[in-house]
């Protein structure tokens, strides 16, 4: 609720809660074993995350955002690199890892939005700076 308070969007809130929800879920029952339920809760959250909540001063390319809320954890490429053969727990670890990095990136993202549209980050537009990496050649 703080954070909402003060600014951060709904839809990055509820990810992190959800996040939050498992860390609890592991630091009541250290044996606790995620399930898809859980992987699949957040990363629904993720992909529902609007871009105009995250890219609110348009300073970022788009599709650095949309490759993240369209795809969730899938848009990290070692989730496309695990072997068919890796425990299902283990796979569930790994989506966890992915989507702890999207909602770090779509608040790093956000934050750098925010601090330029209040005139505290003097930058120009990061849409050429960036390059997704299946731009680069």
């Amino acid at each position: 609720k703080t954070a909402v308070a003060l600014g951060l969007p709904v839809s990055l809130a509820k990810c992190l809660t959800e996040m939050n929800n498992i860390r609890n879920k592991y630091a009541h029952k250290i044996e606790y074993i995620i399930t898809d339920e859980d992987a699949e809760r957040i990363d629904s959250l993720i992909m529902s995350v609007p871009v105009d909540d995250i890219n609110h001063a348009s300073l970022i390319d788009s599709t650095l955002i949309t490759s993240i809320t369209n795809l969730g954890a899938s848009s990290i490429a070692f989730m496309n690199d695990i072997p068919k053969d890796f425990p299902d727990n283990r796979r569930r670890i790994c989506k966890l890892v992915a989507m702890a990095f999207c909602i770090s990136n779509l608040g790093a993202f956000w934050l750098l939005n925010e601090l330029h549209r209040q005139g505290k980050l003097k930058m120009g537009s990061t849409k050429m700076a960036f390059k997704p990496s299946w731009q680069v050649m």
